[in-house]
């Protein structure tokens, strides 16, 4: 892939299926000297323990982090099976990274006292932030089944920095979803990050659904599992 040289942000993928080739096209694409943050998506189609360990090899101290996908939004295009990336670098960004394990346990003086680390971590980075200049970016296992309740906690503690992400997917096989940090795939896991940028951004949301005049009434469901089994 051909990468600007002077470009603060730069995008990759690969479609191979061998993880030292994947994570060697991934890091031709993304790479930069002065990253502040590398981001990536994969499919679970990928030996997922390899592809961790050729990552952190390829990467080396570069901050890389991921989740697993349904499917992949590549530079050229939509794809499945595939790893697609992007980097952010300094001066235009800077980023500092909170990690969550044991999901189920997690609280919202957690996310206060995390929230709370990360924005001193950020300002010590670069000139004092504030919600303009800042955006908080969530990756979290797609199976924990509490996205809501950490999302939730997070949103207050972040008192208006804006806060997007979403949940690692699995080839929508539902058996597995994982979140990559600190070079290796973990489940039950979550992973905050908290950017600062000198550019201006707006945070969007899009959808696939049409509204109707016909309703759909669930009648009976597990909430738990969000399993409906009838409607």
């Amino acid at each position: 892939m051909k990468v600007m040289e002077k470009t603060c942000v730069r995008v990759g993928y690969s479609q191979s299926r061998i993880p030292a080739q994947a994570a060697s096209d991934l890091f031709d694409g993304i790479y930069h000297p002065d990253a502040a943050l590398g981001v990536f998506f994969c499919s679970t189609e990928l030996d997922l323990v390899t592809l961790g360990e050729e990552l952190s090899k390829q990467f080396g101290d570069m901050p890389l982090i991921g989740c697993t996908s349904g499917a992949e939004i590549t530079p050229a295009g939509y794809m499945q099976g595939a790893i697609t990336g992007f980097s952010l670098a300094a001066p235009d960004f800077w980023a500092v990274s909170a990690p969550f394990r044991e999901l189920n346990t997690f609280s919202i003086g957690e996310a206060r006292h995390h929230v709370k680390l990360a924005r001193q971590r950020l300002e010590d980075l670069a000139p004092p932030s504030d919600n303009a200049s800042s955006f908080a970016f969530l990756l979290i296992d797609g199976l924990c089944r509490c996205e809501e309740v950490i999302v939730s906690a997070l949103h207050s503690a972040l008192d208006g920095v804006p806060l997007f992400g979403g949940s690692s997917g699995g080839d929508l096989n539902f058996e597995t979803s994982q979140v990559y940090f600190d070079g290796a795939f973990h489940s039950d896991a979550a992973l905050m990050v908290l950017i600062g940028t000198v550019h201006p951004f707006k945070l969007f949301t899009t959808d696939h659904f049409e509204s109707s005049a016909t309703k759909m009434v669930i009648t009976e469901a597990d909430p738990t599992v969000r399993v409906v089994t009838e409607i």
